[in-house]
């Protein structure tokens, strides 16, 4: 049973970026620095059909929208996520943050977590016709020898956070 790496994910992620072969560039499209930056090989988790520039269509994907709300309250819910898959509410999950970390605080912080259509992919749509034209992309993939395509949007497949870490650590990514 793992949870969460014994020192959050933050110090694992500042751990791996610390290393001297890591430029770390912000708010920026690849694209546009792509003849700027000499590589030999690249990690891309994108998503798939953005880095062919949809010429196959696009795939459909879920996003999400957070609601946060603060209570002065000790502690809201009896677990640090609840899932909610009834038809009678409107959102999917309530996730209260201080029991995921281990925080002791007089008050907690929740967020409630909408589905929606529009907005930054999160979750692939799993459907016959969406693996269909993942498979026309995913043929272009194969075609790239220099370029490694890996993780949910890029794979156009759901991975939970621990499925992403073993499949990095076991694959050979380049």
């Amino acid at each position: 049973y793992q949870f969460m790496p014994k020192n959050g994910y933050t110090s694992m992620f500042n751990k791996m970026l610390r290393n001297k072969n890591i430029d770390i560039i912000l708010n920026t499209d690849y694209k546009s620095i792509l003849t700027d930056v000499k590589f030999d090989k690249m990690i891309y988790t994108g998503p798939v059909d953005s880095f062919f520039d949809y010429e196959s269509g696009r795939l459909p994907y879920i996003s999400l929208r957070f609601d946060y709300e603060h209570y002065e309250m000790e502690t809201y819910q009896k677990a640090a996520q609840i899932n909610y898959v009834d038809s009678d509410v409107n959102f999917t999950r309530i996730v209260e943050y201080k029991k995921l970390t281990g925080q002791v605080a007089g008050t907690t912080t929740i967020s409630r977590e909408y589905s929606i259509t529009e907005g930054e992919p999160y979750y692939p749509i799993p459907t016959e016709s969406n693996h269909a034209l993942f498979l026309k992309y995913q043929r272009k993939v194969e075609r790239l020898k220099n370029i490694k395509f890996c993780g949910r949007l890029a794979e156009y497949q759901y991975y939970n956070m621990d499925q992403v870490v073993a499949k990095v650590l076991s694959d050979s990514l380049l």
